[in-house]
């Protein structure tokens, strides 16, 4: 639950009181105040998304900065919004979720699908995201992984990071098997997994969207990024961390949506472009 949504649950409080009490602590705390700026700058941004536009274009973007078909990314894109077996379960979740208001943080559905184009069209041995809560992009990786027949997704969060249900409560009980959580600060997991992978095919960033704490995700991870290596991270719009690092590490990178995506540019052709 976040900031807001805790001010709309306090008892016996108008809107106009609420809004006063948030005033006065933003004021008394510099980093509530600019992360309330970068929360605002963000949603003033992607607000200004079409979502149709995105879906449209997410081929070509993608196919741009993975040297991957046109064609088969479009395969994918059916494949994912056909899959009403994996649908049935994650909505039921999203479901309680959302009947208890502790949906705030959580990755939409169309970025979570545009990941699991990106697992299809890469097929990763290895991934390493941060910042799980309740699991949207992890189930929507899994799903990827299970078609791929390949693949472990390793994920890390605070143990503290849900109050309600379970980090990674939306992954179907049958994905999970592919899936390992670590709970810990990104800072020490990271290397930790690191030294014992040697290489990472997908790394995503989706943790706390502070520019030093981003800058060191990125830094742990960037040496052990595979030849076929991504570098992805969500809410761009926050910072310009993820577009300014790519830029110093000559990355080829777009943006889709909100998820930035960066490789490097010496990358081969991925699998399956036949298709």
């Amino acid at each position: 639950m976040n900031f807001w949504q805790k001010s709309r649950i306090l008892a016996g409080k108008t809107r106009r009181q609420v809004n006063l009490e948030n005033s006065r602590r933003l004021l008394k705390n510099p980093y509530l105040f600019f992360s309330f700026l970068r929360s605002l700058r963000a949603s003033l941004k992607s607000q200004k998304l079409d979502r149709d536009t995105e879906i449209e274009e997410m081929p070509e973007r993608l196919s741009g900065v993975l040297k991957s078909d046109k064609r088969g990314l479009k395969a994918y894109w059916r494949e994912i919004n056909d899959s009403e077996g994996f649908y049935e379960i994650f909505d039921f979740r999203w479901k309680d979720l959302k009947d208890e208001d502790v949906l705030g943080g959580t990755a939409g559905r169309l970025d979570a699908k545009f990941m699991y184009v990106l697992c299809r069209a890469v097929k990763p041995e290895t991934v390493i995201e941060t910042g799980v809560r309740y699991g949207a992009f992890d189930a929507h990786i899994l799903a990827a992984m299970e078609k791929n027949g390949e693949g472990t997704l390793y994920s890390i969060d605070l143990p503290e990071a849900v109050k309600k249900y379970e980090l990674g409560y939306l992954i179907p009980d049958n994905l999970r098997d592919r899936w390992e959580l670590r709970k810990g600060d990104s800072k020490e997991v990271i290397p930790e997994l690191v030294g014992e992978l040697e290489t990472v095919d997908i790394f995503l960033h989706d943790s706390l969207h502070k520019p030093e704490h981003m800058r060191d995700e990125y830094n742990s991870i960037f040496p052990a990024l595979s030849g076929k290596g991504v570098l992805a991270s969500h809410d761009v719009f926050m910072t310009d961390t993820f577009q300014s690092f790519a830029d110093e590490k000559g990355l080829d990178w777009r943006r889709i949506n909100n998820l930035g995506l960066g490789v490097k540019i010496d990358n081969k052709k991925m699998e399956g472009d036949e298709q």
